[in-house]
């Protein structure tokens, strides 16, 4: 498969500059590489208004994919976000002896070369293999790790590689302790996802020094044996961080909700997602700032709420037509109909969304 380095170097440069990639497509179409035309393909879908071209090249990138994504590996085993004729993220689940010389080769692949997030879903608890991987062949422009039931033993070598990393997740931690220490390493944090792990001392140390002054969304549902009396003080400075725009919390972290209630700029929180809350008077706090929660996206995560309560913050979240309630209980599958004019509301609010220029729907979060 052909590669250009100085093509390479310039995309590196500016990795959102659509017209280098298009210059590159166009050498890649000469040397007779059906990345080219992909390239080509996938720059007039993000472009094109009709309807019916637009079919025409999805058609068109159907087939691309095919035979590209073939040469990658088993696509039970990957999924692959595309950007431009070329891997922007990768999913891994990966159930196969030797991951780390796999994903290794995959990385070096030419397809791979501006690869941003990687996901990794392993079977097993320890995702050591991957980040090492990670490390063997870095990508360049690699800026999301997320590591789902599991944690590694190498992020320290890791950081010292991605010192700019923006988006860390981890999940499923209950039996793997996660090196806080690492989390102190990467200021440019915008995500931090912190789920079904155990808040340590050494954890809520970091989580005191909240050093992530861009940190936009953040998600902490720990499962604790420390006394749950001090939690809320380990988390406050996380809660503070002023350009939060999505915050996702569990109920073992009680009175969270109050604190954030008391934010000066709440009525910036864009969305609010709350996990395991089954109880009124952990929610009403936000009802007494009806004034700042009028644009706010509310989640409530397997909880069951009285009507009343309900009631009230449908009302006081769709305030500006920009909000909707969605309660998720273990009973009723997620899933919350709505009526006429909620889904008016949310169609209106997922429209404005759009328009905004730093939103991108194909965003992992």
């Amino acid at each position: 498969m052909a590669q250009n380095p100085q093509l390479e170097a310039a995309i590196l440069e500016q990795p959102n500059d659509a017209a280098r990639y298009a210059v590159y497509g166009d050498w890649l179409q000469a040397q007779g590489d059906p990345r080219g035309e992909l390239v080509s393909v996938q720059a007039a879908l993000a472009s094109t208004k009709d309807t019916k071209r637009f079919l025409e090249l999805k058609e068109t990138e159907k087939r691309l994919l095919a035979g590209v994504t073939a040469e990658l590996g088993d696509a039970k085993q990957l999924t692959l976000g595309w950007r431009y004729g070329f891997v922007s993220k990768v999913e891994l689940r990966l159930d196969v002896p030797q991951v780390s010389g796999v994903v290794t080769t995959l990385l070096k692949h030419p397809a791979m070369r501006f690869v941003q997030g990687v996901r990794s879903a392993l079977p097993g608890l320890d995702q050591t293999p991957v980040v090492e991987a990670l490390i063997a062949a870095p990508p360049p422009l690699l800026n999301r790790l997320e590591l789902i039931m599991g944690g590694a033993k190498n992020l320290a070598t890791f950081r010292a590689i991605f010192p700019r990393l923006e988006h860390f997740v981890m999940e499923g931690l209950e039996n793997m302790a996660l090196d806080a220490k690492v989390l102190l390493g990467w200021p440019e944090l915008r995500t931090l996802e912190l789920s079904g792990l155990a808040l340590t001392d050494a954890l809520a140390d970091v989580l005191r020094a909240a050093p992530w002054k861009k940190l936009r969304r953040v998600v902490l549902t720990p499962t604790s044996t420390r006394e749950r009396a001090t939690l809320v003080d380990d988390v406050a400075a996380v809660l503070a961080l002023p350009e939060l725009r999505h915050i996702g919390l569990s109920a073992y972290l009680d009175g969270v909700v109050a604190l954030v209630a008391k934010r000066p700029n709440l009525s910036a929180l864009e969305a609010l997602e709350l996990f395991d809350f089954i109880t009124n008077e952990r929610i009403e706090p936000l009802l007494a700032r009806k004034d700042a929660i009028r644009q706010l996206k509310l989640v409530i995560h397997q909880g069951e709420l009285a009507q009343d309560v309900e009631k009230q913050l449908r009302k006081a979240v769709k305030g500006l037509a920009l909000g909707d309630v969605e309660v998720f209980s273990n009973e009723e599958a997620g899933i919350h109909v709505m009526d006429e004019e909620e889904a008016k509301d949310y169609r209106e609010r997922e429209e404005r969304l759009a328009n905004r220029t730093d939103y991108n729907r194909d965003d992992w979060n």
